[in-house]
């Protein structure tokens, strides 16, 4: 029932100019073409909004191979695409593994059936985090190093996870039919991100670097990608909501009604602009924009 980000799956498919190896993975495509019914995905027949014109943002579709999503903040009715809609992969939701078959996901015996995780806390995320604070914070450490072995600590782990499930066999015959080498992929990205971080000179521009990476490898940990988000403004420029006007970006949350009910000293925050203990950052949404 759920539509995955189309700004998220640009940039695992066609922002770099190949694909993620964890694109497969991550999201299930229902069909490999996208529709030209504009019943079928209305924003194909219109115009994005100035503000996404004026970031050159990615608008409606990221691409033609049926990678089927929806932008942010789409105000419009839902058209009956729910067997044509990208849906999960096979990590870490445990759905299907993209192998080219195109079939709805309207089959409960498919797939590795829901016997996927929620990431929490992994390996991989500590090396972003070490990443970060020896960009930021000057601590010891390589940024790139950690960087790359952040990225492949991920990708190492989405490979194994999915080739546990129910989904190996045909995660195997799929790569081994296609002729396709894991190993060679993740080695070729990780050459692309690190030649990319070497030739950027700012600071700012190397932690977006570790943001975006970090962002793509917290796919189910939306906790994660907002702490990041909040704490250091990137990925950078995030796509914004087709709403050239949304409102307040959630700073924070107002408190749980529970608590306010059973504390008769609490104090409910005026709006979400209020500002947790560690976010140091400018007020407004103008920092996370």
């Amino acid at each position: 029932g759920d539509y995955q980000s189309t700004f998220y799956m640009w940039h695992l498919t066609e922002a770099k100019g190949f694909d993620d190896p964890r694109a497969r993975f991550y999201f299930y495509r229902q069909v490999l073409v996208n529709s030209t019914n504009p019943d079928e995905i209305e924003c194909i027949t219109q115009i994005p909004p100035p503000h996404y014109l004026v970031g050159n943002f990615i608008y409606c579709l990221p691409g033609q191979r049926g990678y089927w999503g929806r932008d942010h903040l789409d105000p419009n009715g839902i058209p009956p695409d729910g067997l044509k809609r990208t849906a999960w992969g096979v990590f870490p939701a445990g759905g299907r593994f993209d192998n080219n078959s195109a079939s709805p996901v309207n089959n409960p015996s498919l797939g590795a059936q829901g016997a996927g995780i929620h990431p929490i806390m992994l390996a991989a995320y500590v090396d972003f985090m070490l990443a970060e604070a020896a960009q930021t914070l000057g601590t010891t450490g390589s940024a790139k190093d950690y960087l790359l072995s952040g990225i492949k600590k991920h990708m190492d782990y989405v490979v194994a996870f999915s080739r546990g499930t129910s989904e190996g066999g045909a995660i195997n015959a799929f790569l081994t039919a296609q002729g396709i080498n894991l190993t060679t992929n993740i080695d070729n990205y990780l050459k692309y991100v690190g030649d990319e971080f070497d030739a950027t000179s700012s600071s700012d521009a190397k932690m977006g670097i570790i943001g975006r990476e970090y962002w793509l490898s917290l796919y189910g940990n939306g906790i994660e990608s907002y702490n990041l988000y909040r704490r250091t403004g990137k990925p950078s420029p995030m796509q914004p909501g087709l709403e050239q006007n949304p409102g307040i970006f959630p700073r924070s949350f107002f408190y749980p009604n529970n608590y306010m009910v059973t504390n008769t000293k609490a104090v409910q925050k005026p709006d979400q602009s209020v500002q947790v203990f560690w976010d140091t950052n400018p007020a407004g949404n103008a920092w996370v924009q």
